[in-house]
C-alpha cells in the first residue's frame, strides 16, 4: 500500500493488477475474474479466487489460512509439486500440479509454467524448486 493507505495497482489490457504484499498478486478482469498469486496477504473482504496459482510452498508464498477465505467450490489452484497443493490447500478439489514447459487449462485460463528463481541466487544454487506462471486470458495475456 502507499503512504496513503490506497492499494498499489495498475490496469493494463483491461486487467487489473493488485499488489497486496510480498509475492500476492490480485489480478482482476472487467467481468471480475480474479487471479491470485502467492496468497500470503489479503484485504478487507477480498474477492473470491477464480484461479490461485503457488510458486512454492515457503510460508512467505503460501499459506493455508490465506488461501482458505478466498477458495470456493468454483476455485482452482495449480502449484509446481503435490506436496505444495497439500501444504497450502485443506483439500484437492479443483487443484493441478503444473511442470517447468508444461501447458494446462485450469478454469478456462491457459497457463504455461515457466522456470524461476530469486535473484542473487543463480538457476544452479539448489534454489530451483519454484515456478513461474505464463497465462493467457483469453483473448488476454498476463
Amino acid at each position: 500500500m502507499s503512504a496513503a493507505g490506497e492499494k498499489d495497482f495498475i490496469i493494463f489490457n483491461g486487467i487489473k493488477y493488485e499488489w497486496l504484499g510480498q509475492s500476492t498478486v490480485r489480478m482482476t478482469t472487467d467481468d471480475e475474474f480474479v487471479i491470485y498469486t502467492d496468497p500470503v496477504f489479503l484485504d478487507e473482504n477480498p474477492p473470491k479466487a477464480a484461479l490461485i496459482l503457488i510458486t512454492h510452498h515457503h510460508v512467505d508464498h503460501c499459506l493455508p489460512e490465506f488461501v482458505a477465505p478466498i477458495r470456493d467450490e468454483k476455485t482452482h489452484l495449480a502449484a509446481f509439486h503435490e506436496s505444495y497443493i497439500k501444504y497450502c490447500a485443506q483439500d484437492i478439489k479443483g487443484v493441478r500440479t503444473v511442470k517447468v514447459g508444461q501447458t494446462i487449462e485450469l478454469a478456462g485460463v491457459q497457463i504455461t509454467g515457466t522456470e524461476a528463481y530469486t535473484l542473487p541466487f543463480p538457476r544452479n544454487s539448489g534454489h530451483t524448486e519454484r515456478l513461474g506462471y505464463n497465462t493467457i486470458l483469453k483473448p488476454k495475456e498476463v
